[in-house]
């Protein structure tokens, strides 16, 4: 795995451009990921910014993609909306509710087109347009050595992370989730 990326902040302005696994060793030809992203500043509180993403693996065709974003910025709070090329839509709220407490919601709305299959033949003869959609609240408490987070979301799913902070350079994290809908538990350390 090789990753390489780079930031560069401008006064009113930031330009990350980061590769993944990038190759030439494939017959000369490039494969791997490649993003570009640029968030300008439009006033003191509201920023815009557009994302590219590039993919090429060997022997799949490559695949491009380009999202919009913009982001309000106020004092306690932030919300921001995400324009994806594949059809969907992210938007979010974060808010600092407390001096250790913070608090959010992200809502993520997907569009997509799902094959309409012929029971008898068992082939496609057509498509139908899908709507799909996630919401998550979570919050992050501080502790003075310690922070732990939780989060719920309209899927069914429950998970929570303690990070404990044993020295400055060394810290433990618990986790775990459990999927209501699907009747699974994950926990890690």
């Amino acid at each position: 795995m090789v990753q390489l990326e780079q930031d560069y902040q401008g006064h009113d302005f930031s330009f990350t451009i980061k590769a993944l696994n990038p190759s030439f060793l494939d017959n000369g030809e490039f494969s791997g990921d490649v993003y570009a992203s640029l968030l300008q500043s439009v006033s003191e509180k509201l920023s815009v910014g557009i994302e590219t993403a590039y993919s090429r693996q060997p022997q799949y065709p490559p695949d491009a993609a380009i999202s919009y974003l913009a982001r309000y910025n106020a004092d306690k709070w932030i919300a921001s909306a995400q324009i994806k090329a594949q059809g969907s839509v992210i938007a979010s709220f974060y808010r600092k509710v407390a001096e250790n407490v913070s608090a959010g919601i992200e809502t993520q709305i997907l569009a997509s087109m799902r094959p309409i299959t012929d029971p008898m033949l068992g082939q496609t003869i057509g498509v139908e347009p899908v709507m799909e959609g996630v919401t998550t609240v979570g919050a992050k408490y501080e502790f003075r050595q310690s922070v732990f987070r939780g989060q719920i979301d309209s899927d069914g799913k429950v998970s929570c992370c303690l990070e404990k902070k044993i020295l400055p350079t060394v810290s433990v994290l618990f986790s775990g989730e459990l999927d209501h809908f699907k009747s699974t538990s994950r926990l890690g350390l």
